[in-house]
């Protein structure tokens, strides 16, 4: 098993350039969804994404962030499942599967549902990167949302994955609260 490990979370990216794998499933390990798409994309990264074809790695790293760098992942193909595993203080997204889309409106990066409902994830709303209207260069993932392990392994198995542990998902606090009660107080 090779293993890689990265200080800047955004840089699991590198990995996945590495190799020709396409359509794997990450195992993401993590206090934090990692799923926003990136508000720095330039026009030029964001068609280059959608032919599949970029070649300027470095400049990607820049435009993507801890916060943003799977949907670029799941925009080159690479990644098509994302099994996020949080902690229990997690509540970005609610348990569950979802399948989504991602890909371009307006030389912008976005998420879209492709389940047939309406309503909008508040993860992905609340940052304003759901598309108004459908959205081009699409591909399909399936999002599972899990608070543990348990039931994962059919998720996993006959498909080749990816696993991803940041290390916040191992703490025993909610590193969010922590931070806000720090500098704001309590009653916050």
């Amino acid at each position: 098993m090779k293993v890689t490990v990265v200080d800047e979370h955004h840089h699991a990216m590198k990995p996945y350039w590495k190799q020709s794998k396409k359509n794997m499933t990450l195992l993401h390990f993590d206090s934090h969804p990692d799923m926003v798409p990136s508000w720095n994309m330039t026009k030029a990264s964001v068609p280059c994404l959608c032919a599949h074809k970029c070649t300027e790695r470095k400049k990607l790293l820049e435009e993507n962030s801890i916060e943003t760098w799977i949907p670029t992942l799941v925009l080159e193909g690479y990644v098509d499942c994302v099994i996020w595993v949080c902690g229990p203080w997690c509540t970005q997204l609610p348990e569950g599967t979802y399948q989504l889309l991602v890909g371009t409106h307006e030389d912008r990066v976005k998420i879209a549902r492709n389940d047939g409902k309406k309503t909008d994830l508040p993860y992905f709303g609340d940052e304003d990167q759901v598309a108004p209207s459908k959205l081009s260069c699409a591909l399909p993932w399936t999002l599972h949302v899990a608070k543990s392990v348990h039931g994962l392994a059919p998720l996993l198995q006959g498909k080749p994955f990816a696993l991803d542990i940041d290390e916040d998902y191992f703490s025993v606090n909610n590193p969010f609260g922590e931070r806000i009660r720090q500098y704001f107080g309590p009653s916050v």
